[in-house]
């Protein structure tokens, strides 16, 4: 590319359409409109390039026999419906994506073959995991046009009806798992009232995580404090006064205003991990 040259010239067995290489150059695929085939060759090897029958898929000659090759060379996107994640070396579809008798469909693999991008006509970008057909994010309005992907989960999909192009981060979003505090500490009515988080108390430390809850009917503002390793309740603290916990800069201690029903206390420090008092 950089050259201009030539660098090889490839017979392509018949017209070919949907001609897809990989990043690093070393595998390409194309679909041999009106042979019904889909013909993938290792560049850099000897072996001679290996035949995909169409009809064996399901496809037919159809007009997108082929969208794309995963960059080891191992899977094709072929088909369109609907979507069929095609194993070259076992033969067979691994799994299906995309609803099937969908318009102006456009899959393609991420850079490191674990995700399937799909745009279509509805202007919805969507993820599927290509082993089992799952779809992981779908995001409307982002435009209908061929997904460009990076490995840090950046989608870019430019938009037909403007002149603009979308930028999609599609990496986790989300709670990995929630805590409703209602559910601990030893106050029964803090269990019917309706709690909220002090956005000013939430602290991170290396392996906790701390907030105070207001509830209502209580009388009373507690600490909830969760384990980051497992994801699981450790203790509740009840009697804090105030909407602000302070962290200490290694994480392992915290600073609260103690609470007696609605008399105001002392200023406490407290280890993280137990609660218990320090100074």
């Amino acid at each position: 590319l950089e050259a201009g040259a030539v660098v090889e010239t490839l017979t392509t067995l018949g017209p070919a359409w949907g001609v897809s290489l990989t990043d690093d150059g070393r595998y390409a695929a194309w679909f041999v409109y009106g042979a019904g085939r889909i013909v993938v060759r290792d560049l850099l090897g000897e072996d001679p390039p290996q035949l995909v029958d169409l009809e064996a898929i399901g496809v037919g000659d159809a007009e997108w026999g082929l969208f794309d090759i995963s960059n080891d060379g191992s899977l094709l996107l072929v088909g369109d419906d609907p979507v069929r994640v095609w194993d070259i070396a076992a033969q067979r579809a691994v799994s299906l994506v995309g609803p099937p008798s969908f318009e102006g469909i456009y899959p393609e693999f991420s850079p490191s073959g674990n995700r399937v991008y799909m745009t279509s006509a509805d202007a919805r970008l969507r993820v599927y995991d290509p082993r089992t057909g799952e779809e992981l994010l779908s995001v409307p309005g982002v435009g209908g046009l061929r997904p460009a992907s990076t490995d840090n989960n950046l989608v870019l999909v430019a938009r037909a009806d403007a002149p603009t192009a979308v930028l999609v981060d599609t990496g986790p979003r989300g709670e990995p798992d929630a805590i409703d505090a209602r559910a601990h500490g030893d106050d029964g009515d803090r269990l019917e009232g309706t709690c909220f988080t002090t956005a000013r108390s939430l602290s991170l430390g290396s392996d906790f995580a701390a907030f105070n809850d207001t509830c209502s009917g209580g009388g009373q503002s507690a600490t909830q404090v969760v384990d980051l390793r497992d994801r699981t309740f450790s203790y509740s603290l009840p009697g804090s006064g105030g909407q602000v916990l302070a962290l200490s800069p290694d994480g392992m201690t915290f600073a609260r205003q103690e609470q007696d029903g609605f008399v105001n206390g002392s200023i406490t420090i407290r280890d993280l991990a137990t609660g218990s008092v320090m100074t």
